[in-house]
Protein backbone atom coordinates (compact mmCIF):
# COMPACT_ATOMS: atom_id res chain seq x y z
CA UNK A 1 0.00 0.00 0.00
CA UNK A 2 3.01 2.28 0.43
CA UNK A 3 3.32 2.47 -3.36
CA UNK A 4 -0.04 4.24 -3.66
CA UNK A 5 0.14 6.36 -0.51
CA UNK A 6 1.23 9.51 -2.39
CA UNK A 7 -1.70 9.16 -4.78
CA UNK A 8 -4.06 9.90 -1.88
CA UNK A 9 -2.15 12.72 -0.21
CA UNK A 10 -4.58 14.68 1.94
CA UNK A 11 -7.62 12.53 1.10
CA UNK A 12 -10.17 11.44 3.66
CA UNK A 13 -10.15 7.76 4.61
CA UNK A 14 -13.69 7.24 3.28
CA UNK A 15 -12.71 8.60 -0.15
CA UNK A 16 -9.59 6.41 -0.26
CA UNK A 17 -11.77 3.41 0.55
CA UNK A 18 -14.28 4.25 -2.21
CA UNK A 19 -11.61 4.67 -4.88
CA UNK A 20 -9.62 1.57 -3.90
CA UNK A 21 -12.80 -0.46 -3.58
CA UNK A 22 -13.79 0.44 -7.15
CA UNK A 23 -10.29 -0.45 -8.42
CA UNK A 24 -10.23 -3.77 -6.57
CA UNK A 25 -13.72 -4.68 -7.82
CA UNK A 26 -12.52 -4.23 -11.39
CA UNK A 27 -9.38 -6.26 -10.74
CA UNK A 28 -11.42 -9.08 -9.23
CA UNK A 29 -13.79 -9.00 -12.20
CA UNK A 30 -10.87 -9.14 -14.64
CA UNK A 31 -9.36 -12.10 -12.81
CA UNK A 32 -12.77 -13.81 -12.73
CA UNK A 33 -12.70 -13.96 -16.55
CA UNK A 34 -9.83 -16.42 -16.16
CA UNK A 35 -11.38 -18.19 -13.18
CA UNK A 36 -8.64 -16.74 -10.98
CA UNK A 37 -10.37 -14.21 -8.75
CA UNK A 38 -8.89 -15.89 -5.66
CA UNK A 39 -5.41 -15.05 -7.00
CA UNK A 40 -5.97 -11.41 -6.08
CA UNK A 41 -4.64 -12.36 -2.64
CA UNK A 42 -1.37 -13.68 -4.12
CA UNK A 43 1.21 -11.28 -2.63
CA UNK A 44 3.20 -10.84 -5.85
CA UNK A 45 0.12 -10.30 -7.99
CA UNK A 46 -1.51 -7.97 -5.48
CA UNK A 47 1.59 -5.80 -5.06
CA UNK A 48 2.16 -5.57 -8.83
CA UNK A 49 -1.45 -4.50 -9.34
CA UNK A 50 -1.12 -1.93 -6.56
CA UNK A 51 2.01 -0.56 -8.24
CA UNK A 52 -0.10 -0.16 -11.38
CA UNK A 53 -2.75 1.85 -9.54
CA UNK A 54 -1.20 5.34 -9.99
CA UNK A 55 -0.92 4.80 -13.76
CA UNK A 56 -4.51 3.59 -14.00
CA UNK A 57 -5.85 6.31 -11.69
CA UNK A 58 -4.09 8.96 -13.77
CA UNK A 59 -5.80 7.67 -16.92
CA UNK A 60 -9.17 7.64 -15.19
CA UNK A 61 -8.56 11.20 -13.98
CA UNK A 62 -7.65 12.37 -17.49
CA UNK A 63 -10.50 10.63 -19.28
CA UNK A 64 -13.28 11.00 -16.74
CA UNK A 65 -12.51 14.21 -14.81
CA UNK A 66 -11.52 12.46 -11.56
CA UNK A 67 -14.63 10.24 -11.49
CA UNK A 68 -13.15 7.04 -10.02
CA UNK A 69 -16.20 4.82 -10.49
CA UNK A 70 -16.16 1.09 -11.14
CA UNK A 71 -17.29 1.72 -14.72
CA UNK A 72 -14.49 4.19 -15.41
CA UNK A 73 -11.86 1.91 -13.90
CA UNK A 74 -13.31 -0.91 -16.02
CA UNK A 75 -12.92 1.17 -19.18
CA UNK A 76 -9.24 1.72 -18.41
CA UNK A 77 -8.29 -1.64 -16.86
CA UNK A 78 -10.59 -3.95 -18.84
CA UNK A 79 -8.37 -4.10 -21.94
CA UNK A 80 -5.42 -5.07 -19.74
CA UNK A 81 -7.03 -8.40 -18.94
CA UNK A 82 -7.73 -9.17 -22.59
CA UNK A 83 -4.05 -8.64 -23.43
CA UNK A 84 -2.58 -10.74 -20.63
CA UNK A 85 -1.85 -14.43 -20.70
CA UNK A 86 -3.60 -16.56 -18.13
CA UNK A 87 -0.17 -17.82 -17.01
CA UNK A 88 0.86 -14.29 -16.00
CA UNK A 89 -2.04 -14.23 -13.57
CA UNK A 90 -2.15 -17.88 -12.57
CA UNK A 91 1.53 -18.20 -11.62
CA UNK A 92 2.86 -14.67 -11.25
CA UNK A 93 6.30 -15.77 -10.04
CA UNK A 94 8.17 -13.88 -7.37
CA UNK A 95 9.30 -10.70 -9.14
CA UNK A 96 6.90 -7.88 -8.44
CA UNK A 97 8.86 -5.52 -10.69
CA UNK A 98 8.76 -7.93 -13.66
CA UNK A 99 5.04 -8.54 -13.28
CA UNK A 100 4.40 -4.81 -12.93
CA UNK A 101 6.30 -4.22 -16.20
CA UNK A 102 4.22 -6.93 -17.88
CA UNK A 103 1.06 -5.15 -16.74
CA UNK A 104 2.32 -1.76 -17.91
CA UNK A 105 3.18 -3.15 -21.36
CA UNK A 106 -0.25 -4.78 -21.63
CA UNK A 107 -1.91 -1.53 -20.60
CA UNK A 108 0.02 0.40 -23.26
CA UNK A 109 -0.35 -2.10 -26.10
CA UNK A 110 -3.15 -1.50 -28.52
CA UNK A 111 -2.89 2.28 -28.29
CA UNK A 112 -3.17 3.93 -31.68
CA UNK A 113 -3.78 7.41 -32.97
CA UNK A 114 -6.15 7.22 -35.90
CA UNK A 115 -6.91 9.80 -38.52
CA UNK A 116 -10.27 11.45 -38.42
CA UNK A 117 -12.96 10.30 -40.84
CA UNK A 118 -12.74 11.87 -44.26
CA UNK A 119 -9.10 12.84 -44.05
Amino acid sequence: MKSIFDSFSGSEAEYVYEVLSAYLQVLKSGLRKYGLEENLTNPTLFRALMLLFPTVAERVADRYANDYSVGNFENVVGPLFTRLKKADLEKPGSSIAELHETFKRALRSGFTIGRGAGK
